[in-house]
């Protein structure tokens, strides 16, 4: 009578568990991440750290799966490029929203710009106190000259800037709302409509020569480096604070994502911190 002969699998048993225990950790921890990546800029985690030069890539991740009202960031830019501008594709109203969900990472600086063909068609940036019909001005305390006697000649805004109404009284009291002013050749003015020169290095020469505050540039603008001799003494070579600025001096960070529709390109989202 011929024997039947059974299979052991008892032996086999132990590794196959194992190796499912570990698969199904693994899935967890998958899970998890996936998780914490969409819900990163709605809680964060103040132990979490990361590195300036990251900082801007995580957030462009984030704004990824990000979603504003009745549509994801991403629709708001695909839409944008398409029309040609946030208030086109109704896209304005989330602006105030997006500030929020960026302020929550405590940067000093950032700047998000969705862009097409290298044209910015919106820009949505940290520079505080802003005033004006467009919001193109900066409220801030009126530059003076100090003289013999303890006093002091009034200066308004300063070089490369001018006065301009304070449309809705956002700036505080003892503040005035002051715009760059530049010619139509892009030349910075003084308060007098004079076209004053220019100063930064060959490369940079995006600033002017303005009077400081304590050894720093007035609101809304950032000292650069400059050639010598640009600048007297007692002035600074101030540009408005921008991602630009900040990258001559080697403080800013940035990351780009492509906006995609059926497979082509059709602009950027960009993401400069500091």
């Amino acid at each position: 009578m011929k024997k039947i002969k059974y299979k052991k699998k008892g032996a086999i048993l132990p590794f196959a568990t194992t190796v499912v225990l570990l698969l199904l950790v693994v899935a967890v921890m998958i899970a998890a991440l996936f998780f914490y990546v969409i819900n990163w800029g709605k809680t964060i985690n103040p132990t979490f750290t990361v590195s300036e030069a990251a900082k801007p890539y995580f957030i462009a991740d984030a704004f990824e799966y990000l979603k504003l009202k009745d549509r994801q960031f991403l629709e708001h830019a695909l839409e944008t490029i398409a029309t040609g501008s946030m208030g086109a594709s109704n896209s304005e109203p989330v602006i105030k929203d997006i500030h929020g969900f960026l302020d929550k990472y405590k940067l000093d600086f950032y700047s998000v710009a969705i862009t097409k063909n290298d044209g910015v068609l919106a820009r949505i940036d940290s520079v505080p106190y802003k005033c004006g019909d467009s919001q193109q001005g900066i409220c801030m305390s009126p530059l003076s000259q100090p003289i013999g006697g303890g006093g002091a000649i009034p200066l308004g805004c300063g070089n490369g800037r001018k006065e301009i109404s304070d449309t809705g009284d956002v700036c505080g009291f003892g503040e005035i709302c002051c715009a760059d002013n530049k010619n139509s050749n892009g030349q910075w003015l003084d308060s007098g409509g004079n076209a004053v020169a220019s100063c930064g290095t060959a490369r940079n020469r995006i600033g002017v020569c303005d009077l400081s505050r304590n050894g720093e540039c007035s609101t809304g603008r950032v000292a650069i480096p400059q050639e010598s001799g640009q600048c007297s003494a007692g002035l600074l070579c101030c540009a408005p604070l921008s991602a630009r600025a900040l990258q001559s001096i080697g403080q800013v960070r940035g990351a780009e994502i492509p906006v995609l529709y059926k497979g082509g390109i059709l602009g950027f989202i960009e993401v400069n911190t500091a």
